[in-house]
């Protein structure tokens, strides 16, 4: 270095400076990281205390100055440039004990399912539902037009021509938000007649609104609506399904069907009862002689019923039409039954037929109620197979036959064990209500 800069000195007439300048662009900080004996342990899964790290790490350059019992501060040598943060030591550590000296385990990490929606699950089950009884799931605009309530002939004070109305609708047919579902199901219909779809059953699932107040979000309620027409057996051959038009108990079926696979039928103070209504409740959309009120319990559960030809007409379909809609937001809080095991029968059942002459008033439903809570041990279930009217019946009556199965879980029921269960049963049913046997 001396010869250099003498020779720089001499030919270029340089003066050097006595002690010399340093002309390095900067001088690096050491890289000092800090190291956690617990951190080390819980990365690795090995434990290993703070003197053997030490003793590993000095082992290939590093400065190591405790700080506490579970902190080193460790110094990198310069030339380990890629030693950037706490785990890139944990990484040395971990090479330098031997990776061969690590057990192979899972990591344990604590799994938690997130708790569901109870309503958003019943929608699934009741989708699945309807698609199996044929049914196909219609998903309509909630956007919709404030003339259809006066095609369905609503009275001016129902709640439902009141609309929460969009400040900037798409058109004019798509101007407030709908407060019922069945107008968009009958525009359904509508189209697949057109298309010679004469079958049509179609359900939807979907919210209705109802303001609240100029400051205040709407109502929205789930419905589950359904309708249909045409061929009860749809799109099946004739052969071996010969035409036949839809009617009321079609669409009463399917409630019944969704109420007892929902396990809400026969559950004591919920008992599902089906109102023929008069005046109150009676929908101005629906036939009065085809028209139902779905109760559980107490609850009114929604409406059943054929759509009135002349509302029919507003909306261009020439067939009869049946709908249903329920209130979806009550269905789910209705508590259904839990679900019991029993085993299959061993023993032979016994059916038994009893037919009844009973005033007009009283409903067949109401009969099989009283079997099925007769609380006699052999009754296993009781069908309507029959109900009559005319003939040798007087006016004002009905004749109503009811299959009554008995079966013993126990024993093979005798002849005697059957008489007698079955002749109180009778005897229970012309006492309640009045009835007595039909003679042939």
């Amino acid at each position: 270095m001396d010869r250099a800069v003498e020779l720089l000195c001499e030919l270029s007439g340089g003066v050097a400076e006595p002690c010399g300048i340093d002309l390095f662009p900067g001088k690096h900080p050491v890289n000092t990281q800090q190291l956690r004996i617990s951190r080390t342990a819980r990365l690795l899964g090995v434990e290993l205390d703070q003197e053997r790290i030490v003793k590993l790490l000095e082992s290939i350059g590093f400065r190591c100055q405790i700080k506490d019992e579970d902190t080193l501060n460790v110094e990198a040598p310069s030339f380990r440039v890629d030693i950037e943060r706490e785990a890139d030591l944990i990484e040395e550590v971990a090479r330098l004990y031997g990776y061969d000296n690590i057990s192979t385990s899972l990591p344990q990490a604590a799994l938690s399912y997130p708790e569901q929606d109870s309503s958003r699950l019943k929608r699934f089950d009741v989708n699945a539902m309807m698609l199996a009884i044929g049914y196909t799931e219609a998903i309509n605009y909630s956007f919709t037009d404030e003339s259809y309530t006066d095609s369905l002939g609503l009275d001016s004070d129902d709640e439902r021509r009141n609309f929460v109305r969009l400040l900037n609708p798409l058109s004019k047919e798509q101007g407030v938000l709908r407060t019922t579902l069945l107008p968009g199901l009958l525009e359904n219909v509508k189209r697949n007649l057109s298309f010679q779809k004469t079958s049509v059953r179609l359900f939807e699932i979907g919210k209705v609104f109802r303001p609240l107040g100029a400051d205040s979000l709407p109502q929205e309620t789930m419905f589950l609506g359904g309708i249909l027409c045409g061929n009860k057996h749809g799109e099946s051959s004739p052969l071996y399904f010969p035409a036949e038009p839809v009617d009321i108990f079609d669409a009463k079926g399917v409630v019944e069907y969704l109420l007892e696979e929902l396990r809400i039928h026969n559950i004591p103070d919920n008992d599902v009862v089906f109102v023929q209504p008069v005046d109150e409740g009676l929908e101005n959309f629906v036939d009065p002689d085809y028209a139902l009120l779905v109760f559980v319990g107490e609850h009114f559960l929604g409406s059943i019923g054929k759509i009135d030809a002349e509302v029919l007409r507003n909306f261009g379909i020439k067939c009869d039409v049946y709908y249903f809609e329920l209130d979806f937001d009550q269905l789910c809080e209705l508590q259904g039954a839990s679900r019991q095991f029993a085993s299959l029968p061993v023993f032979p059942a016994v059916k038994r037929d009893v037919a009844l002459v009973v005033p007009d008033a009283v409903s067949a439903g109401e009969l099989l109620k009283t079997v099925r809570t007769s609380r006699e041990k052999l009754v296993e279930s009781a069908e309507i197979f029959d109900v009559f009217q005319g003939g040798n019946i007087k006016k004002g009556f009905k004749s109503v036959a009811v299959s009554i199965t008995y079966r013993s879980a126990n024993k093979t029921l005798t002849e005697k064990n059957v008489e007698k269960v079955h002749n109180k049963i009778v005897k229970l049913l012309t006492d309640t209500y009045g009835g007595s046997f039909r003679d042939a």
